[in-house]
């Protein structure tokens, strides 16, 4: 997640959306691997372990473009680096899980099905990002079932707290 001043203002842009089009509001975030089917143990420990590999991940925010499914419908691209690529791959060996897909990292502004002219026309309002480079020091773990209003963290870790969970382990 972003934090300071950038957080504050994709937060503010987020729940302006949200407000204008009747949409779900959330906290900004870049997803690094998502629907890890395993007990909540396993995922904190795992999570603390990916968090000691990867983590601080400085992350450049792009261009406003627009998606096909109801959690891609308008996001802020990530500019593509060798160590966001490395974090995936490590999420993905951590979690043994296969890479379905190309990893294309974004931060969400509209979860939603608007429509192709509503998201054009927004897309094209933000254009592009003015919110540029963040540093991402903290790691969360989200239980992403039901309806967003109902996410809930379940740890949020940082590199510090990783390495020393790691070594009284």
């Amino acid at each position: 997640m972003p934090e300071g001043e950038t957080q504050d203002r994709l937060e503010v842009l987020i729940s302006r959306l949200s407000r204008k089009l009747l949409t779900p509001v959330f906290l900004p975030h870049v997803t690094l691997i998502g629907e890890i089917e395993i007990p909540e143990e396993e995922m904190i420990a795992k999570t603390t372990k990916l968090a000691k590999d990867v983590l601080p991940l400085d992350l450049v925010l792009g261009a406003c473009d627009k998606g096909q499914d109801y959690y891609h419908h308008l996001f802020l691209q990530i500019e593509p680096s060798q160590h966001l690529n490395n974090a995936y791959d490590s999420a993905c060996r951590i979690f043994r899980r296969g890479k379905p897909e190309p990893y294309q990292p974004h931060l969400s502004l509209v979860y939603g099905d608007l429509g192709a002219d509503v998201q054009a026309g927004l897309a094209e309002d933000i254009g592009d990002s003015q919110y540029g480079l963040f540093r991402a020091s903290t790691l969360y773990l989200y239980k992403t079932y039901g309806a967003v209003s109902e996410w809930s963290c379940l740890c949020a870790i940082n590199r510090d707290e990783a390495a020393e969970d790691i070594n009284e382990s």
